[in-house]
């Protein structure tokens, strides 16, 4: 999958992928443990935070993930997953994602550093994408 983004430092549009993208673990100021999703622009360098998990987040994906599972297997199994199932995935859906959007605007303007506070790992800025660049 890719998606054009444009830097919220020097405005350069870039195409992000699975190969400009990176996952760590990541701590803030007050050294609390996050999941951090970011890239790093190809023309300015600076580190962007594209989303944020904490503990019950990831906790919220796991189950999802869990579901889509469970949801496979009735489908290589050619039968329709039950509708309660469905509805139930879909509202764990909604739940993920609220509490990434409030993690994302509760950090706005925060460093994320690696364990020892040494490094600046990414920056969380007000993210924008864009599809008609």
């Amino acid at each position: 999958m890719e998606i054009d983004y444009r830097c919220n430092v020097c405005r350069h549009i870039q195409t992000l992928n699975e190969y400009n993208v990176e996952k760590c673990d990541a701590y803030d100021e007050n050294g609390n443990k996050y999941r951090i999703v970011y890239y790093h622009c190809e023309k300015c360098g600076a580190s962007i935070v594209l989303q944020i998990d904490d503990a019950m987040s990831l906790q919220l994906f796991d189950e999802e993930r869990k579901m889509y599972v469970n949801n496979m297997r009735y489908k290589l199994a050619y039968k329709t997953p039950p509708q309660k199932q469905k509805r139930k995935m879909e509202k764990l859906n909604k739940k993920l994602k609220r509490k990434r959007d409030a993690l994302f605007l509760e950090k706005q303007g925060e460093s994320f550093y690696d364990r020892r506070k040494e490094k600046e790992i990414a920056r969380v800025y007000k993210m924008e994408v864009s599809n008609n660049v």
